[in-house]
């Protein structure tokens, strides 16, 4: 069994090509965290959480908010059925209602901004997640 050095496995990672095309904004669900990742800009990025639920994605070039990680979906979802009724069909989220009804919960107007501005992003463009494995 041979081992790859962390210096081969670098080297590998940077020949290979990259993807063409224009970038899509994307939105996923992981079964596995129960979470929701959400990018729309396709800059190299580094992320901040900004509570338990949020992590932001910010532009390492930029500054700017390109994406999102949101946790406990399938919590936000059975704890906001008002706002899920209308969001979820064919087991698919809009999430812009889910910034919405995660930010039903948060005093921070800095962290309420930010939720307003993810909810922003993911309606111009029409972001859904699939929900299929969800425990919720």
């Amino acid at each position: 069994m041979k081992t790859t050095s962390n210096k081969d496995l670098a080297g590998f990672i940077d020949g290979m090509p990259l993807p063409s095309g224009d970038f899509e904004p994307t939105a996923f669900y992981d079964p596995d965290g129960d979470c929701i990742e959400f990018l729309f800009a396709s800059d190299d990025y580094y992320g901040e959480r900004i509570d338990d639920l949020v992590t932001v994605y910010y532009s390492r070039t930029s500054g700017e908010l390109i994406g999102s990680l949101i946790k406990n979906v399938s919590n936000i979802k059975r704890n906001s059925p008002g706002v899920f009724a209308i969001s979820v069909e064919d087991d698919r989220i809009i999430l812009r209602y889910l910034f919405v009804a995660a930010a039903g919960s948060l005093e921070d107007k800095a962290h309420i901004q930010i939720y307003k501005r993810l909810a922003q992003f993911a309606e111009r463009t029409n972001a859904e997640a699939e929900l299929c494995g969800s425990n919720g």
